[in-house]
């Protein structure tokens, strides 16, 4: 994780939807610096088969 920060997103003009990360001690904000998207993937996909149980649990009698 980055430092604490702030973001500011533009929203006019040429670069409407820019976002930049100012560090600041104050900040609210932290930015992932790196990830492991294999780990990230298989979370996910976990998750979405364990919601599609639980849905399907209750729904069935």
């Amino acid at each position: 994780m980055s430092a604490p920060g702030t973001v500011a997103i533009t929203c006019d003009g040429d670069s409407a939807g820019l976002s930049t990360f100012t560090p600041d001690p104050e900040g609210r904000v932290r930015c992932v610096t790196t990830i492991d998207a294999q780990a990230v993937a298989n979370e996910i996909s976990t998750r979405i088969v364990k919601a599609g149980r639980l849905l399907h649990d209750v729904e069935t009698p």
